[in-house]
Formats: C-alpha cells, structure tokens, sequence
C-alpha cells in the first residue's frame, strides 16, 4: 500500500468524523436553545437566570411608574444671574428638555417627587449661574437660592424632594 492511498483512505474516514460531529452539535446546539424556551429549564440550567431575579410581567404591574405627588404638580424657578445668554441653555428633567432660557432670563417648570433636574446646552462664552429663585409649597429640595455654574456640560441641579404631608392653602 502506497502511502498516498493511505492517506486518501484515512483523511476521508476523517472528513466524514468531522461532517458528523458538526451535525451532532449543530442539533445539540438547536435542542439546547429550544430547551431553553421553557422557563423552569432555563431556570435550572442557566446561572445567570437564577442571579437575576423573577422577569418583569407588565400585566401584573399595578402601580404607575409615576406616582401622583400630594397636593398635584409643584414647580420651580429658575433664572440665570449676570452675563448674557448668547447660546442655548435648558432645562431637563429626568432628561427631557422642558424649558430654553434663550432668550427667557427666567423659566418655570413642573416638577414632580424624584425628578431628576439638569441644565444642559451648547458651551457658553462664559460661565452661566443657574439659581432657583422661587419653588411651590412642599418642595424640599432643592431649596430657593440654590445655584449651579453651567459651563457646557451636563449639570445636575438636583434631584426633587417633595414634603409627603398635605400643604396648607
């Protein structure tokens, strides 16, 4: 036996080893994944499932994502101290654009309990002073007077805290 025909010999013995154990994964692969469309399994198989707590059902979700706050929306005031206002600047909350200040010096906003407020815009020529001039009752936080520098980016002015008890008119 020459060797080339030994070689032809084993190499295609190999090649179809090679056909078949691709085919066996390729179904092991399929069969794992189709397995893994049935919750329990996947609860028991994957490691991952079982460190990342029970899976959100929206029907089953009662409560609004946002809560009313007592005694309805409140606000705030914001005005800008000093300089002029040459480039956008605005106000988010909770990463929405709510109010510009160009060219309003001074804006009102609604606000809820646990709103996010920032001051974002294009880059000032200058340093842009940010106060709150005025809030409704029941804001806690942040309080008149309080003042942020924005100087281009992204500037917290804090997140809203509202008292829980009822105000008085």
């Amino acid at each position: 036996m020459n060797f080339e025909q030994w070689f032809r010999e084993r190499t295609s013995r190999f090649e179809v080893f090679l056909i078949r154990a691709a085919l066996f994964f390729l179904v092991l692969l399929l069969l794992s994944q189709l397995v893994q469309t049935i919750p329990r399994a996947r609860e028991l198989l994957c490691l991952v499932e079982r460190r990342e707590g029970r899976p959100y059902a929206p029907e089953t979700a009662k409560t609004p994502a946002l809560a009313p706050v007592p005694g309805g929306e409140h606000y705030l005031v914001l005005k800008i101290n000093g300089g002029k206002v040459e480039t956008l600047v605005e106000v988010l909350v909770d990463g929405r654009p709510v109010a510009r200040f160009n060219p309003e010096r001074a804006v009102r906003i609604p606000v809820r309990d646990g709103e996010l407020v920032e001051i974002d815009g294009e880059l000032p020529e200058s340093e842009i002073e940010v106060e709150v001039s005025a809030v409704s009752k029941g804001i806690v936080w942040p309080e008149r007077g309080r003042k942020v520098v924005f100087n281009g980016i992204l500037t917290a002015l804090g997140q809203v805290k509202a008292d829980p008890r009822p105000q008085p008119e």
